[in-house]
């Protein structure tokens, strides 16, 4: 596994999996779940934030059953964050089955009289 380096003036990884807003909002997590209750998100963005704590390159040396996401208070089990990825899937798919079922639903006549004429 690559070793992590870190930047001796900014004490920043070189390799952050995260950069700019997402990067800032990762650090605002120390679980997974929290990532999945975060009503600012939208899911892309969750699943962008879980996936680069799934990441190879956020996981611990020598530990690789855990990830360490750069800015988080500690490590946290890989497990848990598949768990959570699972669990987005699962809401998404609900959700594009609504809006595919309100789509095909059929839309409910007009009272309007020149739709009629």
């Amino acid at each position: 596994m690559r070793s992590k380096m870190f930047h001796l003036e900014s004490g920043k990884r070189d390799d952050a999996p995260l950069t700019g807003y997402l990067g800032l909002r990762a650090q605002d997590f120390a679980h997974p779940r929290e990532v999945l209750s975060d009503p600012a998100l939208d899911p892309f963005e969750k699943r962008t934030i879980l996936a680069a704590w799934a990441s190879d390159i956020s996981a611990v040396e020598s530990h690789p059953q855990f990830r360490w996401l750069p800015g988080t208070p500690g490590p946290v089990a890989l497990s848990q964050i598949l768990a959570a990825l699972r669990q987005l899937d699962g809401l998404t798919e609900r959700q594009s089955a609504r809006i595919a079922a309100i789509a095909r639903s059929p839309k409910p006549a007009s009272n309007d009289r020149r739709a009629a004429l």
